[in-house]
C-alpha cells in the first residue's frame, strides 16, 4: 500500500516525465535536504556532498525517465547517491579497516559527558567518518534519513540481517571510540539484539515483551539500554543540513542541458 507522500510523488515524476518542470524542481526541493545531509556524513566534506548530491540527483531524474512513475523516487534517489558516495570513498587512497579507539580523549566517557551538544555532534562525525564505508551507509541512512531497516536493505541491496548486523557493529564501535564501552557486550546476543532492535522501533509485540524480559532479568541490562539510547539520540541529531543554495539550480539546468541533447 501507498503512503500519502508516495502518491505525491508518482503524480510528481509522472508530471515531470511529461515535461512539467515545476514539478521536477518540486521533487528535488523535497528531497535535497536530507539528500545532502546524507552525503556530508558520509563524505565528510561539504563541496563534495554538493556534487555527490547534484549526481544523484540527475541520475534518478535519468532513472525514473526509463521507468514507471511508481518506481520510486524517494528509494531510487537514496539508491543513486549512497553508490556514488560509496565510489567516492572506494577511490580515496587511504581508508580505515576499523573505527580507531586511540585518540585524543577517546574512550573517555566522562570527558564527553561534559562537551556541549555542538562538542559530541562533532566528535560523532568525525567517528562516523573513520567507519568503513559499508558501516557508514547503515549508520547514515538509519538515522539521518530515517529509513527502516527494511527500506536500508532495499536501498543497499542487502538482506535485512545484514543491514541490522552492520548497524550493530558500528554502534558498537562508535561507542568503543567514544563513551567507553567494553569491546563485547556483557549481554548474550539475542539480548543485545533486542535492545538495539528497541531503539530502532524494530519490535513487534511480542519483541517488546521479550525486551521486557531481559531488562527484568539482567541487572546490567538497563544501563545497556540507556547508553544505546543516548548514542542513538546523539546520532539522530546530525541533521539535517541546509545544502548550499545554489544546488537545485544546478540540478535543473544539468537536467535541461542532458534533456536538449538528446
Amino acid at each position: 500500500m501507498h503512503s500519502f507522500d508516495d502518491l505525491h510523488d508518482v503524480m510528481l515524476v509522472s508530471r515531470s516525465q511529461a515535461g512539467d518542470r515545476a514539478a521536477l524542481e518540486l521533487l528535488i526541493r523535497r528531497y535535497q535536504r536530507v539528500l545532502y545531509t546524507v552525503a556530508l556524513r558520509m563524505l565528510g566534506h561539504a563541496r563534495e556532498a554538493r556534487d555527490a548530491t547534484r549526481v544523484a540527483l540527475v541520475r534518478t531524474h535519468t532513472l525514473l525517465s526509463l521507468r514507471h512513475p511508481d518506481y520510486g523516487f524517494f528509494h531510487a534517489a537514496h539508491r543513486l547517491l549512497v553508490d556514488e558516495c560509496l565510489d567516492r570513498l572506494r577511490s580515496r587512497p587511504h581508508l580505515p579497516t576499523r573505527a580507531p579507539i586511540v585518540d585524543e580523549d577517546a574512550g573517555d566517557a566522562m570527558l564527553f559527558r561534559t562537551l556541549t551538544f555542538d562538542e559530541r555532534r562533532h566528535r560523532m562525525h568525525g567517528a562516523i567518518l573513520q567507519l568503513l564505508p559499508e558501516l557508514r551507509a547503515v549508520v547514515v541512512l538509519r538515522h539521518v534519513a530515517g529509513l527502516s531497516y527494511d527500506e536500508t536493505a532495499i536501498t543497499l541491496d542487502l538482506s535485512r540481517e545484514t543491514v541490522r548486523s552492520r548497524l550493530h557493529l558500528a554502534r558498537q564501535q562508535l561507542g568503543e571510540r567514544l563513551m567507553a564501552w567494553s569491546v563485547v557486550s556483557t549481554l548474550p546476543p539475542e539480548d543485545e539484539t533486542l535492545l538495539q532492535d528497541a531503539i530502532d522501533c524494530e519490535l513487534d509485540y511480542r519483541g517488546r515483551e521479550a525486551r521486557d524480559r531481559v531488562l527484568a532479568a539482567h541487572t546490567n541490562a538497563h544501563a545497556r539500554a540507556t547508553a544505546l539510547r543516548d548514542l542513538g539520540h546523539l546520532l539522530n541529531s546530525l541533521g539535517p543540513e541546509e545544502p548550499p543554495g545554489d544546488l537545485t539550480t544546478q540540478v535543473l539546468s544539468q537536467i535541461h542541458t542532458a534533456d536538449t541533447i538528446h
